[in-house]
């Protein structure tokens, strides 16, 4: 058998390489295996530029300026996305014909045609109807993944964005509370029970309960009431009281009670105007973005990733 040499195998592995009908493409990064090129680079600055085919709701968690800026950004996004649809598809949310589907299926119905003459429009812009479908599928399945991953999971306090409004200069906060309340009611013509209303305290006002009770005194759940909701005498009477606290006897022309607080919650009377409307919204994105930026960092370090 005739021995093939050196310098023909190296001429053979060689020639496609040398070959004027084909260029090979630089690959950029690598994602669990699967390649990023030049081409995609290239390709998505254009369409950002453009505004063409692009998922907005992605790329504005990221700085859009600096990825136009600069190429080392604009591929750690393309790394970003490319991890996020991996892992979709690990969690069983992949692109798949049913996605595509119920995507085309909203978008005829959002603008009152059928999927048929939608993608008669797309095609008459001159758009890849094929590549159209796979955008909005990537599209779907990066939104789904991030709203559940990422925005269900983003419950900032009441605390918290009140201690945010003070920050950016609303003081006028009001305090508001809510009162858990019991009570026991005892009628005017029961002055053997009444008398028993001053021995009632705090520390043992269940046990009062159930001996008025047998008395045939009134030991109610009154429910939960914030400050505006109370009547004039029962407000005065709980102004100042926490909870366990107990009224003093109040007296009025049907008999005697005392109230028991049960529980109270303070809050704050947010005032509705457009400057704390913008805030809430700025709040919530803030919030979004710190939850975005750290499940994104957590992805990053579970996926093998490296960049050329």
């Amino acid at each position: 058998m005739q021995k093939i040499r050196p310098f023909l195998i190296c001429l053979v592995i060689a020639f496609p390489f040398y070959s004027g009908s084909k260029i090979v493409e630089r690959v950029v990064a690598v994602v669990e295996g699967e390649m990023i090129l030049q081409s995609e680079v290239n390709n998505f600055k254009n369409r950002v530029k453009k505004g063409y085919l692009v998922n907005e709701s992605l790329l504005g968690l990221f700085n859009r300026k600096e990825i136009l800026k600069s190429n080392d950004k604009l591929v750690d996004y393309l790394i970003s996305k490319k991890i996020i649809t991996i892992h979709a598809a690990k969690n069983n949310m992949g692109i798949n014909e049913d996605v595509i589907k119920k995507e085309l299926d909203n978008l005829a119905t959002q603008n009152g045609i059928s999927v048929a003459k939608l993608e008669a429009e797309i095609k008459n812009r001159g758009v890849d109807y094929d590549l159209y479908k796979n955008f909005i599928g990537e599209s779907a399945v990066t939104r789904n993944l991030i709203e559940r991953e990422v925005i269900a999971r983003v419950r900032p306090s009441e605390e918290e964005f009140l201690s945010y409004l003070k920050k950016e200069g609303v003081s006028n906060l009001k305090p508001e509370y809510e009162y858990d309340l019991a009570q026991i009611f005892i009628s005017k013509d029961d002055k053997k029970a009444s008398s028993q209303l001053k021995k009632i305290t705090k520390e043992n006002f269940t046990s009062m309960q159930q001996r008025l009770l047998k008395l045939g005194a009134d030991t109610d759940d009154l429910g939960k009431f914030k400050t505006n909701d109370m009547s004039a005498a029962i407000l005065k009477a709980t102004n100042g009281l926490s909870r366990g606290d107990i009224s003093q006897v109040l007296t009025d022309s049907a008999g005697s009670r005392v109230i028991y607080v049960k529980d109270k919650l303070s809050s704050f009377k947010i005032p509705n105007t457009k400057k704390v409307r913008k805030l809430q919204q700025k709040f919530y994105a803030e919030n979004i973005q710190t939850r975005f930026d750290s499940w994104l960092g957590e992805l990053k370090e579970s996926y093998f990733v490296r960049k050329n």
